[in-house]
This record gives C-alpha cells, sequence and structure tokens, in this order.
C-alpha cells in the first residue's frame, strides 16, 4: 500500500491533510508525507518525478519538501522495483455542487439500524473541496428520521441532534434511521451557491 498527504504547519503544529488543495494557494514550501510498506517510493508532481526514496525497515513514512504547485501529486510503491501500489491527489477547483453516499442503501426499522450518509462538497469533475464551511441542509422524505449529523471537527460547537451542519474539508455526516417497516427514504442534501443531491434508502421488513 501507499498512501500520500501533505503536512501544513498551523500555530507551529504540523496537520496532516489527505488532499492536494491548501487554502492558502500562495503557498511555496510543500511537505509530502507518504506512507507505504513498500520497498521503496517514487513521488511525482503533474508527471515529473521529484525522486525515489527507500521506505524504512520499520515502515515509517517517507517525506519530501518541494515548492507547491496546483496539479497532481502522486505517489508510487515499488516492490523489487516494478510498480505496486498508487495513490493520488489532484487539485480541486471551485467547489459547485454536493455528492451523496451512503455505506449502504438497505435497512430494517430497529432502533440500532442506521444508515451513514455522507455528503461530499465537490467540484466540477467530482474532486473533494476541502476548503471553507459550507452549510450542508439534510431534508428526508419518507418513513425516517435524521438521528444526528456530524463532520468530525473536535472545535465545532453545533447540535448533532440537527439537520443542519457546516461541512469540514469537505464533508458532513448525517445518520439515518427507519421509523416504518416498509417504504423508500428519500435523503437530499442542500447547500447555497452548491448543487444538491439526493439518495434513495429502502426498508427491509425482515432482519
Amino acid at each position: 500500500m501507499v498512501h500520500v498527504v501533505r503536512r501544513e504547519i498551523i500555530d507551529e503544529r504540523g496537520y496532516l491533510f489527505d488532499d492536494w488543495t491548501p487554502a492558502d494557494p500562495e503557498i511555496h514550501r510543500a511537505d509530502v508525507v507518504v506512507y507505504s510498506n513498500c520497498d521503496e517510493v517514487e513521488l511525482f508532481i503533474n508527471g515529473r518525478s521529484i525522486g525515489t526514496k527507500p521506505v524504512a525497515e520499520d515502515d515509517a513514512p517517507t517525506v519530501w519538501t518541494l515548492l507547491y504547485e496546483s496539479g497532481t501529486i502522486k505517489a508510487v510503491g515499488k516492490i523489487n522495483g516494478k510498480n505496486a501500489a498508487v495513490h493520488e491527489h489532484v487539485t480541486a477547483n471551485q467547489a459547485v455542487k454536493i455528492s451523496l453516499d451512503v455505506e449502504k442503501d438497505v435497512i430494517t426499522n430497529d432502533w440500532d439500524d442506521v444508515v451513514y450518509v455522507t455528503a461530499t462538497v465537490t467540484d466540477k469533475n467530482g474532486v473533494r473541496n476541502p476548503v471553507g464551511g459550507h452549510s450542508v441542509k439534510f431534508t428526508l422524505d419518507g418513513p425516517g428520521e435524521i438521528v444526528a449529523v456530524d463532520n468530525s471537527d473536535v472545535f465545532s460547537h453545533e447540535r448533532y441532534k440537527s439537520d443542519t451542519r457546516t461541512s469540514y474539508l469537505g464533508k458532513v455526516v448525517a445518520i439515518v434511521r427507519a421509523l416504518g417497516d416498509e417504504g423508500v427514504i428519500s435523503v437530499k442534501a442542500s447547500a447555497d451557491g452548491l448543487e444538491s443531491d439526493s439518495v434513495d434508502i429502502k426498508i427491509n421488513s425482515k432482519k
């Protein structure tokens, strides 16, 4: 496996971000951290090789410091000189829409059976845009309810028991539960200035 992230220094502390879209596009230095259990890793930016480094025996991350430029950052893990794993990030353009995903599309009418619905803010190409926060509102049609909403921001003071949450790093999650033994729950997510999206969850009376 190989996984590439960028490290940004905020208030003299280093934070890892799973994207290639910094809040400040004018930054000059970019720290790239690659996790892998391969023999070595080669890093590319916009198709240009930045170099190859061996992976430490304890699989500690490999780090590059380079000049930031928008586009595609890609890490290729190699074993015995052959490509074994690839991971990349693409710089997001302006946020234009919401994309909904569900962990499953069938649910039963049981108090502990829920569906996690993830709303992702993306650009026109479907690339997650992590910059800024959008107030995402979830609405339901059908025999169901929103149990809670969350965004993984540990500093947020917004209520969990709500239908609206501010996106954090481009994502918001709604937890949905059925209130009937049959039917379809249609979940919609919308935000000002963004194209909305919806998904259907079918209720199955049998466990």
